[in-house]
């Protein structure tokens, strides 16, 4: 069971992994750097997807890799990005101690099950890669064509990353017990 300090975070329903406009604000070349960061190396090779968008394929991952990505998240500043926590800022922000809560979270989830690990450094590569297509497809439109179409790429964007979290979501609320 979580200890008392982590208790505050959140129910499963409201735990986020991000903020939305933050994350969707990441860097093209920060998010390609956290996939090789979380990865564990560079991606073997670049391929369009359906939409026409380079999406980046990750290598495979051996459990030195795994161990440090999930290092990373944990101690990095790769979660710090996705609520747009600066890491050279000292101020203790409601973002800053949300991200150690939840960053406390996960090592504990971790304790409990070891595939959580490997779940939440596959979940962030992927999620990455979702931030990367919704920018490739930023910049494919034009001043016109964003005027129509940029509500309804970011909503898009949005359910691909709540969609690609739920597994994530789920594994922590099973092995911390938080209440739906």
């Amino acid at each position: 069971m979580p200890d008392d300090k982590m208790t505050p975070l959140v129910s499963h329903k409201s735990l986020m992994f991000y903020d939305l406009d933050c994350m969707l604000n990441v860097s093209t070349s920060l998010a390609n750097g956290y996939i090789v960061i979380l990865a564990g190396g560079a991606p073997k090779e670049s391929v369009l997807n359906a939409q026409g968008c380079v999406v980046n394929q990750p290598i495979e991952k051996e459990a030195d890799n795994i161990v440090l990505g999930f290092l990373a998240l944990t101690e990095g500043n790769v979660i710090d990005s996705c609520f747009g926590v600066s890491p050279v800022t000292s101020k203790m922000s409601s973002s800053r101690k949300y991200v150690e809560r939840l960053k406390s979270l996960l090592l504990s989830a971790a304790d409990e099950n070891d595939d959580i690990r490997r779940l939440a450094v596959d979940t962030y590569i992927e999620i990455f890669g979702v931030l990367l297509q919704y920018q490739g497809q930023l910049r494919n439109l034009n001043c016109f064509t964003r005027c129509f179409r940029y509500g309804r790429l970011r909503r898009q964007a949005q359910a691909n990353l709540e969609r690609v979290f739920e597994t994530l979501k789920h594994a922590i609320q099973t092995c911390t017990r938080l209440e739906i």
